[in-house]
């Protein structure tokens, strides 16, 4: 079985140090073997090291890839991953703050992360409990009909589905999800709702047993290793978050200006 960690870039929201950044990541935080792609239309500035793959043409338009990642489906396409590959597929804002072997291990099916507990499904224990497509796993090959099925008519997919994450695990041919506490929720998980504006050195470090850090909406990743002040509602902070900072100069990126 050959390993390979697949991202994606598509417009210029984010720049090629984002991509450098999570490939260096990985060969510190991976101890088997892996090959490491990238789909992207604009491969300039990339790491040598990295395989670049032209993005499928899905024939989206641009609200496609506005609202949800749908260019995410293209992963799933016929002949793109080789047979015998397990993958494991990261948004390239991922922060990685441990060992990821074992995310590679979880059964045939795509292995997907929980989506964490909102307020909604407190007061509605019926609410069905959804999935997150920020990091996901799959074998090459044994997936296919999530493509096809989206391909064969993406407006009926996304009105019924509405983001690419719920059809992802609605399609899979078995949905596995990883162990809880291996990937978590900057918001969710280390920065509540609070009041005023909180210092960003005061943010704590991910607990020893997470593997994966998500960054969905506010704030952004890059953000976090500057000062200044960073967030959204009742998510204020100002000040660099050390572990982030740190994260970035470990691996001998400068963090871009957000």
């Amino acid at each position: 079985m050959k390993h390979l960690v697949i991202c994606m870039k598509w417009g210029d929201f984010f720049g090629p140090e984002y991509v450098n950044l999570l490939f260096r990541a990985s060969r510190h935080y991976l101890d088997i073997p892996f090959d490491f792609v990238c789909m992207t239309e604009n491969q300039s500035g990339l790491d040598s090291g990295i395989t670049v793959k032209p993005l499928p043409d899905l024939g989206l338009g641009p609200d496609y890839w506005k609202a949800g990642g749908w260019p995410k489906i293209s992963v799933f396409k016929p002949g793109l991953v080789p047979d015998d590959t397990r993958v494991l597929f990261m948004d390239i804002d991922t922060v990685i703050t441990g060992n990821m072997d074992d995310m590679f291990k979880t059964g045939p099916g795509v292995a997907m992360v929980n989506e964490w507990p909102r307020l909604a499904d407190y007061l509605n224990p019926f609410r069905p409990q959804k999935q997150l497509s920020g990091v996901f796993s799959f074998d090459g090959g044994n997936e296919t009909e999530i493509y096809e099925k989206f391909i064969a008519n993406p407006a009926a997919a996304r009105d019924k589905y509405r983001i690419e994450q719920y059809f992802i695990a609605g399609n899979a041919s078995r949905l596995n999800t990883f162990p809880d506490g291996w990937v978590l929720s900057f918001k969710r998980h280390l920065f509540p709702p609070h009041l005023g504006v909180r210092d960003g050195a005061s943010v704590p470090e991910p607990p020893q047993n997470a593997r994966i850090l998500l960054f969905h909406g506010n704030p952004r990743p890059v953000e976090l290793a500057q000062e200044g002040l960073w967030g959204k509602r009742f998510r204020y902070g100002r000040g660099a978050v050390p572990f982030i900072r740190d994260y970035w100069l470990k691996f001998g990126i400068e963090p871009p200006l957000p």
